[in-house]
């Protein structure tokens, strides 16, 4: 079990990653991506939270989120409302990693593949990567990121031994030798802006995404 809670998003890729954080086939990191999806969200009225407070950085990018043009936030809220159906609120995150996880790199948030061949999920929110493109212009996000970034290296640096104990012992009972995993790699997501204490998980054909919330 890992000693803090952040959201965790874990994909197995079937080419290798880089990232700040590597053993074996598994890097750990974060994703401008994931954390401009994130902004958008708590602009847009998602609001749920598993811990007893918000981790720092969630609570920065809030402060960031509420002071954004009120016309943008009005039309992210109104998209968040329109796309919720349903569903909790605690149900929503999910399509939307699933979106920016399949978008390219700031600040474009283009579509990296045709439309028919991304997830149901990102498909039903796709639109969502045009209010993205504005949170991530008018929010100035680049410079934000950058002052983030310690937080994020504190806690992926807490995280690496935890991991790498887990993965030796699945290697050792599986017997396969560390580092020899071949052409697939799995890459975890940290995203502070997330809700304490969730995971997130699915599946995309060759790409696989871990979705569960617990509490520490």
């Amino acid at each position: 079990m890992l000693r803090r809670g952040f959201l965790l998003l874990l994909i197995v890729f079937l080419a290798a990653n880089g990232y700040s954080q590597s053993f074996s086939a598994v890097s750990i990191g974060n994703d401008l991506r994931l954390f401009t999806a994130l902004t958008a969200l708590n602009a847009a009225g998602f609001d749920v939270e598993l811990g007893a407070q918000y981790h720092p950085v969630r609570a920065r990018v809030r402060q960031v989120a509420a002071s954004l043009d009120p016309d943008l936030i009005r039309r992210l809220k109104d998209f968040y409302a329109g796309h919720k159906g349903k569903e909790s609120d605690a149900d929503q995150i999910a399509k939307y990693l699933s979106l920016a996880l399949n978008l390219t790199d700031a600040p474009e948030f283009k579509p990296a593949f045709r439309e028919e061949a991304l997830p149901p999920d990102a498909r039903s929110v796709l639109t969502f990567a045009d209010l993205m493109r504005e949170v991530y212009q008018k929010g100035v996000l680049s410079p934000l990121w950058s002052e983030l970034g310690p937080q994020y290296d504190r806690e992926i640096d807490a995280m690496a031994p935890q991991i790498r104990q887990s993965l030796v012992r699945t290697d050792a009972y599986l017997r396969i030798a560390l580092g020899s995993a071949g052409a697939r790699t799995m890459a975890i997501y940290v995203e502070l802006a997330a809700p304490v204490n969730s995971v997130n998980v699915r599946s995309n054909q060759d790409n696989y995404y871990v979705d569960r919330k617990s509490t520490r």
